[in-house]
């Protein structure tokens, strides 16, 4: 299986928040409950790399975020989930946080994909 598809079924984000502590200044509140909750900016800058490269590739498909609270009759209006096509450029699909998450996930713990993970995940 593809390291990136394997380490996006098998991670999981399993910290927690502390219950019942008190933080008085930003500094503390920040090094308990803020920090040890974000990805390794070197790992950030991977994923960057690696998604601008693709972005900047002839045709794209690019996933926006779209949040619509549509009822069940009109829900397949906003096209979520379906691939869209133009006839230049690139294609889009409107998803929701799921995608982002995962990609948060992966690199809060630690994972950095290659170009070539990503480009054979993406197809």
């Amino acid at each position: 299986m593809n390291p990136f598809l394997q380490a996006l079924a098998t991670n999981r984000v399993s910290q927690r928040l502390p219950l019942g502590v008190r933080l008085k200044r930003f500094d503390e509140i920040y090094d308990r409950l803020i920090g040890p909750f974000l990805p390794d900016p070197i790992v950030v800058g991977r994923w960057h790399e690696v998604i601008t490269r693709y972005a900047e590739q002839p045709g794209p498909t690019l996933f926006v975020r779209l949040y619509r609270d549509d009822k069940k009759k009109t829900y397949l209006r906003n096209r979520g989930g379906f691939l869209t096509r133009t006839r230049s450029g690139p294609s889009y699909v409107f998803t929701d946080n799921s995608l982002p998450q995962a990609f948060f996930a992966l690199a809060l713990n630690g994972f950095a994909l290659s170009y070539q993970d990503w480009e054979e995940a993406i197809r």
